[in-house]
């Protein structure tokens, strides 16, 4: 498969164009993020600290690696006193309940477990609907409910809580920042849709890719949640809060945020996994499955693109990363996962590949 012969994205990359010399779009529009620094988010932070009420601020505390090290620097860079809230979607290892009851037992922070069942109510669906119709495009709605419920109990937690101030890591939830990835899937949902309108595009897109598998539309409940689900994603605001990304100011450093959560808090990844990167939540890897049978390359090799745009490690290592990350996912956890759903991974394989034949 030809690569970028300066990041690591494939070929088979959405939208993907090569120079003569082999650089893809990705790395020649590259524009490094501007970091804002620490003395900028003290400064806007500073009105908060005299507020009344318990908390600070409130941090969204997934279990994974970016959360955790935000609620931890939170904590015991910027004194906050923050309400830390983790919304469960019934697919996190048992690993990540662990890291997360360390992590607010070591630094003292009160904690809230938030379960959200949309998740779970459609995942079997969309995996049904996959099975009768493979398109990769599909792979990303088996996170449908995440988001939507992420913003919407923050954002009643805080005004419950008398909080005005949210913090994340970065990215679509919480400011901007983070790692530095893209996100293909929009790509494949939009495919052959090229409006000006970036969300316009984005519902048209899974519009056709909705009405076009015979599942879904029998499944009124799932069709229902993928709107709000949009509605979350594209409309809604924290009206009324003050959101910061942390990464924003202070940049995102893996090296420093693996080293901090394991020596300081003693975070682990669940041992199934091959790498620390989104180790909280099952979901996640069989996403990745379905990418590499279909598509031949994973988020991962996105994420690592980034990196070496970044300048943070050099193409040599991002090709030993993928490479290892991308041929050891966890294929034997992930056939136990859909097993309980009455599916087999052998199934979502065939018919992966079939897709990739025939495209």
């Amino acid at each position: 498969m030809r690569r970028c012969a300066k990041c690591v994205l494939p070929e088979t990359y959405p939208g993907i164009h090569f120079s003569d010399t082999g650089v893809c779009n990705s790395c020649l529009n590259y524009e490094a993020q501007k970091i804002e620094g620490v003395e900028v988010l003290k400064k806007r932070l500073k009105p908060f600290y005299d507020k009344r009420g318990r908390y600070h601020c409130i941090v969204g505390l997934s279990g994974g690696r970016d959360s955790t090290f935000v609620l931890y620097y939170v904590v015991k860079e910027l004194g906050l006193n923050p309400l830390a809230v983790t919304i469960d979607n019934g697919f996190m290892p048992d690993q990540i309940y662990k890291n997360i009851e360390r992590t607010v037992d070591i630094l003292k922070v009160s904690h809230l477990y938030v379960k959200q069942d949309i998740t779970a109510s459609t995942f079997t669906t969309t995996l049904k609907a996959y099975l009768v119709k493979p398109n990769p495009a599909l792979v990303g709605f088996l996170c449908n409910g995440c988001q939507g419920s992420i913003k919407k109990n923050l954002s009643s937690l805080a005004k419950r809580h008398n909080i005005n101030l949210i913090i994340g890591g970065g990215g679509d939830l919480v400011g901007g920042g983070g790692e530095p990835e893209q996100s293909f899937a929009e790509g494949l949902v939009t495919k052959g849709i090229n409006l000006k309108n970036k969300t316009l595009s984005l519902v048209l897109g899974s519009i056709r890719l909705l009405l076009g598998n015979w599942v879904l539309l029998n499944s009124p409940l799932t069709l229902l949640s993928f709107v709000r689900e949009a509605f979350y994603r594209f409309v809604w605001n924290y009206k009324g809060l003050n959101v910061i990304g942390l990464f924003e100011y202070i940049g995102w450093n893996e090296s420093e945020i693996d080293m901090t959560i394991k020596e300081e808090l003693g975070w682990e990844r669940p041992k199934e996994w091959p790498i620390n990167w989104r180790a909280d939540c099952k979901i996640h890897w069989l996403k990745e499955f379905l990418y590499r049978e279909t598509l031949g390359f994973t988020k991962n090799d996105e994420l690592l693109s980034g990196m070496v745009r970044a300048g943070m490690i050099d193409r040599e290592e991002a090709m030993r990363r993928l490479e290892y990350a991308n041929d050891n996912l966890p294929e034997n956890y992930l056939g136990e996962l859909v097993k309980q759903y009455g599916l087999r991974l052998s199934d979502l394989r065939e018919i992966s590949h079939k897709w990739r034949v025939e495209s």
